[in-house]
């Protein structure tokens, strides 16, 4: 598996972005690129199968399984998106819904608040880097 996998929300359109996992990739880093666009993703549908019936794994026949997986075996995960409409766009939304197999139905409190158990031993670290085609303090405020 590879150490680092960069999602790219907006391939072609994310100069920083791609500029980003080049400099990665030339420091030596195992990075696997994916690019949203060319990935056929499918909304998740809330029938908790993945959780229930088929503990880990989506029903959904589509790139999102593989990218479930792969996510969960990589050290990092950096999430790359222009923003649109104080978030990331539609396709790393789909995605990131996708990866609700990664966690567990039961929760626990922690630092005071309820999060979803680990279903696994280790989990990558997360980054998420929005990118904005024009400086706007609202969008910017919005996205943090």
């Amino acid at each position: 598996m590879k150490s680092i996998i960069f999602v790219d929300g907006h391939p072609g359109v994310m100069q920083h972005a791609e500029l980003l996992a080049e400099v990665m990739i030339s420091n030596g880093e195992d990075v696997d690129i994916v690019d949203l666009s060319s990935r056929m993703i499918k909304p998740c549908t809330g029938c908790f199968h993945c959780w229930m019936t088929t503990p880990g794994i989506c029903i959904q026949d589509d790139d999102g399984v593989d990218l479930a997986r792969k996510m969960i075996a990589a050290r990092r995960v950096v999430f790359a998106s222009q923003v649109v409409f104080g978030s990331i766009s539609h396709s790393m939304k789909l995605l990131i819904e996708r990866m609700i197999p990664n966690v567990s139905p039961l929760f626990e409190k922690w630092r005071g608040e309820y999060h979803h158990k680990e279903r696994y031993p280790r989990f990558p670290d997360i980054a998420f880097l929005g990118w904005l085609p024009q400086q706007d303090s609202d969008t910017k405020q919005v996205y943090r």
